[in-house]
């Protein structure tokens, strides 16, 4: 775990992306029940968007309900591609 550690953290303003997301037709954002975890779709690829570590980096604890929120999107991405 100590390695992990070396890799900066990078500090994202996510209320700024997700308001840039929703003014954007094409795109769709979901908030997370994760704290500081938000999500952006176009229907093609999903960014996944971390306050605290930009990039993807959670507490092993969280991968089951992470786990359930992404089997959501998943489901609703396709259901919005077929509309």
């Amino acid at each position: 775990m100590q390695k992990l550690k070396k890799i900066p953290r990078l500090r994202l303003d996510n209320s700024t992306i997700m308001r840039n997301v929703d003014r954007c037709r094409d795109l769709v954002g979901y908030p997370s029940v994760l704290n500081g975890i938000d999500y952006a779709t176009d229907g093609t690829d999903l960014l996944i968007l971390s306050t605290t570590g930009g990039y993807l980096r959670m507490n092993a604890k969280l991968l089951k309900k992470f786990i359930t929120e992404l089997q959501w999107l998943e489901d609703d991405i396709e259901r919005r591609s077929r509309d």
